[in-house]
C-alpha cells in the first residue's frame, strides 16, 4: 500500500546525504571566515548605528515591512520529482500524509531562518519599542505561529490554475500579516496573540481549507517551487565546487547588450563573446556580482577602522571572485561548444578577460568609497589590497582551477 509519509522521508534523507557533502566543502572552505569577519564588524558597528538613528527614526515601521516580507514570502519543500506529474496523480487521494510531513518540515525550516532574521533585529526591537524580554519572546512566539499560518494558506492558494489569483491571495497574506504585526507591536500582550491567532484560524478553517474541496493539487507549481529551492543551494555550493546536474536559467536582457557591444565576434575571442553573454543573462552571475559590489561599497563606507576598510575590501572581492569562477563549468554539459574548432586554453583566456575587468572594477568602486570616507591614502590603500586579492583570483586561482580541469578532461 502507497504511504505518503515513508515516501517523503525517504526524499528528504536522499536530499540531505547530498546537502551534507556540499555543506561539509563550504565549511571547509574560506567563505566561512570571510562571513565571520563579516560578522565581527557588523556587531561592533551595529551599537554605534543605533546611536546614530535620530529618535524620530520610524525603527517599528521598518522592523514591521521587514517582518511581514519574511511572513509573506515562503516556500513548501515536497521535494517532488518531474515524474510525479505521472506516477503521483493517480494517488493522489493517498497524498495527504506527505502534505502534512512537507508543511511540518517547511515551517522547521522556515521558522529557523525566520528566527535569524528577528534576532538580526532584536537590538534595534529592545532599544526602540520592546519593554521587556517577556515581550520580545511574545513577538517571536506570535511571528514563528504566523509564518506556520502562512505555510498552510500559501500552500492551498498554490491550487489556483490562474495566476493572477495566486498574486491576488499573496497579497491578501501580505496585509493580514501587516495588520496582526501592527496589532501586536502595538499591545505586546498575550491576549492580542490569542485572538489574532483565532481570528487567522477561522479564515484558514473557513476559507483557505475549503479550497482543497474544490481545486486539485498543481503538480506543475509543487515542482516549480522545489527547483526554485533546489537550485538556489546548487548554485550557492556550485561556488565552491562543482555541482553536477545543474540546470541554467537563461533570461534575454537585452538591455544589457549596450555593455557587451565592445567584444565583436571572432574565431579567437570566441569565449570572450559567449561568456560575456552568458555572465549577463544565466544563472544571475551578474547579479550577485553586482550585490556584493553594493554591499561592498556601504560596508567600505560604514567601517572607519583602517585594517578594517582593508580586510573588508579583500572580503568582498574574494567572495565575487569565487562566484565568477564557477563560470568555467557553465559550459560543460553542452555539446554545442565542441562544435567549435578553438582550443580549449582559449575558454581560460576569456574567462580571465571578464573575470579580472570585473574584479579590478570593483577594487576601483572600493578605493574611491575608501577615498571619499576617509582619505586619498586610505583609498590607494584599499585599491592596492582589493587588486592583489583580484589578480590573485584571476591570474593564480583560476588558472589552477583550468589546470585541474584540462587534466581531469584529458584523463577521460
Amino acid at each position: 500500500m502507497f504511504d505518503g509519509g515513508q515516501l517523503f522521508d525517504t526524499r528528504r534523507s536522499e536530499f540531505w546525504q547530498r546537502a551534507i557533502r556540499y555543506l561539509r566543502l563550504i565549511g571547509n572552505s574560506g567563505f566561512l571566515f570571510s562571513l565571520y569577519l563579516l560578522f565581527v564588524f557588523g556587531s561592533y558597528y551595529y551599537g554605534q548605528l543605533l546611536n546614530w538613528l535620530p529618535d524620530t527614526f520610524p525603527a517599528a515601521v521598518v522592523t514591521g515591512v521587514v517582518f511581514v516580507w519574511f511572513l509573506t514570502r515562503g516556500r513548501v519543500r515536497t521535494f517532488t520529482h518531474q515524474a510525479d506529474m505521472v506516477f503521483l496523480t493517480p494517488v493522489e487521494h493517498h497524498m495527504p500524509k506527505y502534505i502534512r510531513r512537507a508543511l511540518g518540515y517547511s515551517w522547521l525550516m522556515e521558522s529557523f531562518y525566520t528566527a535569524l532574521v528577528v534576532l538580526l533585529f532584536t537590538p534595534l526591537m529592545m532599544d526602540r519599542f520592546v519593554d521587556s524580554t517577556g515581550s520580545w519572546l511574545l513577538i517571536m512566539a506570535a511571528i514563528l505561529l504566523l509564518k506556520g499560518w502562512n505555510l498552510l494558506a500559501g500552500f492551498e492558494e498554490q491550487r489556483f490554475q490562474d495566476d493572477l489569483m495566486v498574486y491576488r491571495h499573496t497579497a491578501m497574506r501580505f496585509v493580514i500579516n501587516g495588520v496582526v504585526i501592527v496589532a501586536l507591536f502595538d499591545s505586546q500582550t498575550w491576549l492580542m496573540v490569542i485572538l489574532s491567532g483565532l481570528l487567522l484560524l477561522a479564515v484558514y478553517g473557513f476559507y483557505f481549507r475549503k479550497l482543497s474541496d474544490t481545486y486539485r493539487l498543481k503538480w506543475h507549481r509543487l515542482l516549480d517551487v522545489e527547483e526554485r529551492t533546489t537550485m538556489t543551494f546548487y548554485r550557492i555550493a556550485n561556488s565552491f565546487t562543482d555541482v553536477p546536474g545543474m540546470t541554467a536559467k537563461v533570461k534575454s536582457r537585452r538591455y544589457m547588450d549596450i555593455f557587451l557591444s565592445f567584444i565583436r565576434y571572432a574565431p579567437d575571442q570566441m569565449y570572450h563573446y559567449i561568456l560575456g553573454r552568458s555572465l549577463v543573462r544565466a544563472n544571475d552571475y551578474f547579479g550577485i556580482y553586482l550585490r556584493l559590489t553594493v554591499l561592498g561599497i556601504v560596508f567600505v563606507t560604514a567601517v572607519h577602522l583602517n585594517w578594517g576598510q582593508w580586510l573588508t575590501a579583500g572580503a568582498f572581492v574574494v567572495l565575487s571572485g569565487m562566484q565568477l569562477n564557477t563560470l568555467k563549468d557553465h559550459y560543460d554539459t553542452s555539446q554545442m561548444i565542441e562544435l567549435y574548432p578553438v582550443k580549449r586554453q582559449k575558454q581560460f583566456e576569456g574567462h580571465l578577460f571578464w573575470m579580472r575587468g570585473l574584479l579590478l572594477t570593483q577594487a576601483v568602486l572600493f578605493a574611491a568609497a575608501g577615498w571619499i570616507s576617509a582619505d586619498w591614502l586610505q583609498g590607494l590603500i584599499i585599491l592596492l589590497v582589493a587588486t592583489l586579492s583580484a589578480l590573485w583570483l584571476s591570474d593564480v586561482h583560476l588558472k589552477k582551477s583550468y589546470t585541474k580541469k584540462f587534466e581531469e578532461l584529458k584523463k577521460t
